[in-house]
């Protein structure tokens, strides 16, 4: 766009039409606009001046900062750069803006609600199963966990895990309640 402003000044100083740069421009200010919120006007001269919503200079006249994706911290989770200004958080729409609400609130959100169903699944199976009685002769006391517990929710979804002493051998499961044969 930048490229295409000063081309469009130096065609109209010279009396040239320059109305297919200008459809030019235009098809890349709507691809633009597709992938992050800007807000822009025309300057007398004819060169666009566009910024993010957030209010970051994109283009001016014949310069433009440079999009990047810098990955950054521990998780790599990437950053949104204009130039050496970080635009991340001023991103609410177009395609950018929309990735970035799933990456930092639909995600999180849902990996909360998985969470919360492992540690369930974990404490409401362990209950019966340590009340329980298993086939090992003599029948363990107390029963084993079938799924190792957590010590949180959160990261619960991550550390579900069966224990490995009833994983390997079936008769620790407590589907019993009394030990009595046919219970």
């Amino acid at each position: 766009i930048a490229k295409l402003n000063t081309q469009i000044v130096a065609a109209e100083a010279n009396g040239a039409e320059a109305g297919a740069l200008r459809d030019q421009r235009s098809v890349a200010l709507n691809q633009l606009a597709q992938d992050l919120d800007i807000h822009y006007f025309e300057a007398d001269d004819g060169t666009l001046t566009i910024a993010t919503a957030g209010g970051t200079n994109l283009v001016t006249a014949g310069s433009a900062q440079t999009l990047d994706a810098v990955s950054t911290g521990p998780l790599g989770l990437f950053r949104i750069k204009a130039g050496s200004y970080d635009i991340t958080d001023s991103l609410q729409s177009g395609k950018l803006g929309g990735l970035l609400e799933v990456r930092d609130k639909l995600i999180p959100a849902y990996q909360t609600q998985l969470d919360t169903l492992a540690e369930r699944v974990i404490s409401h199976v362990n209950a019966p199963q340590t009340a329980g009685t298993d086939l090992q002769s003599p029948t363990t006391s107390p029963t084993l966990n079938l799924f190792n517990p957590v010590a949180t929710t959160a990261g619960a979804a991550a550390a579900f895990s069966v224990n490995s002493t009833v994983d390997a051998d079936p008769r620790y499961i407590a589907a019993g309640k009394s030990g009595a044969p046919g219970d």
